[in-house]
Formats: C-alpha cells, structure tokens, sequence
C-alpha cells in the first residue's frame, strides 16, 4: 500500500468487531472505501462496522463519501 498510492481497500471484508479501526489505523481513512456486497447482503452489514466504529465523524465522511468522489473526479473523462 504505500509503494503504490493509488491502491484502496473496500470495507465489504470488515469481519471482526474493530476492523474498521484496524484499518484506518494501518493505512488510513483517506484510501479506504465505503462498499457493500448490496445483492447478497443487507446495507447495514457494510455500513454498521463504520458508522459504529471509533474513528473520527471527518474519517468516517472519507471512508463513506469523499474518497469515492475525489477518485471519480480524478479520474473522470467528464471535465469539471
């Protein structure tokens, strides 16, 4: 992950309890990505690990939206 910036993680694999603190911990909020497995399990299986986690409100906003928003506008053929 830190040899290549433009890596992510989605939250889909959130198992235990304090994953998503795990995480954040070890790379981040800013290359961590909100995500769900939505047609084989509810919403709230992928949003419950991070809006209960301990982390910021700003690092859950990354991990929930504006990671999301910054690579679709990097990366997007639309110009801004």
């Amino acid at each position: 992950m830190k040899k290549y910036p433009n890596l992510y993680v989605c939250s889909v694999p959130l198992l235990s309890p304090r994953a998503c603190e795990e995480v954040v911990d070890a790379i981040g909020a800013d290359r961590f990505l909100f995500g769900t497995d939505l047609l084989d399990l509810p919403i709230g299986w992928g949003l419950g690990p991070i809006l209960f986690a301990r982390i910021s409100p700003e690092e859950k906003r990354l991990i929930l939206r504006e990671n999301l928003k910054r690579i679709l506008s990097k990366y997007s053929l639309k110009k801004q």
